[in-house]
């Protein structure tokens, strides 16, 4: 709408593409530039909104947990399954810091049951089938790309989810299993939290529905309905 140039609106995108990739510290070394110039220009009020901006970036810094010594982008994505519920748990790690944490709800059509000996290869493959439905859809359509997916469980068509990925991000994508170190934990603390986050929900779900039931008595109540009704016209 012509209130800064073109030039400036730009610069604007490019901040806010680094800010959702995690790299704050480039921005905060950009920001520390334009206002070291603003303030020789004597433009004192511009240069104190950009002085504001970096100490709001420094406060978010310290707030983000650094995971991995590395400067890595990976993400990892865990599962946990209650009867016809799945929950999806995804961390998002960008130079080294968690960044991000996402959980994602499904109904599934059937029913893992604890695996055993003679359903432990079952019950992986039901898991992988989800985790592989979730990652198919979501990577389809997210813009800020990891180096890496790995994941709790073995997908049927990894080699497929890779060349997608690829494709996408114009690098290859690895995905993997991590069986040990900080990677394979941080992949048991996502299945922990899918495993509250789907608790939480259900619970919620109940108290909805116990609060739609007790509405509908009280509506069959002041209506003198012979039944709870089911539609309204």
């Amino acid at each position: 709408i012509g209130k800064i140039s073109l030039s400036e609106y730009l610069a604007q995108i490019d901040r806010i593409s680094l800010f959702l990739s995690g790299k704050t510290d480039l921005i905060t070394r950009e920001l520390k530039t334009e206002m070291k110039k603003l303030s020789a220009q004597k433009k004192f009020e511009r240069a104190a909104r950009l002085r504001d901006a970096m100490q709001a970036l420094e406060i978010l810094s310290e707030r983000q947990t650094a995971i991995f010594s590395q400067k890595v982008n990976w993400d990892f994505v865990s599962l946990f399954i209650s009867g016809p519920n799945a929950c999806v748990n995804l961390f998002k790690i960008r130079d080294g810091k968690l960044i991000d944490k996402e959980n994602f709800t499904y109904s599934t059509p059937g029913t893992v049951v604890e695996p055993t000996a003679n359903t432990k290869e079952q019950a992986q493959t039901y898991r992988g089938d989800i985790t592989q439905t979730f990652v198919s859809n979501y990577y389809t359509d997210a813009t800020d790309l990891p180096d890496k997916v790995l994941l709790q469980d073995a997908i049927r068509n990894q080699e497929l989810i890779e060349q997608l990925l690829r494709h996408r991000k114009n690098k290859v994508v690895k995905i993997e299993i991590p069986q040990r170190g900080k990677a394979h934990q941080l992949i048991l603390l996502g299945q922990t939290n899918a495993e509250e986050y789907l608790r939480k929900q259900l619970e919620t779900d109940a108290n909805d529905l116990d609060k739609l039931k007790e509405a509908l008595a009280t509506l069959q109540a002041a209506l003198a309905l012979p039944a709870i009704h089911r539609r309204i016209e």
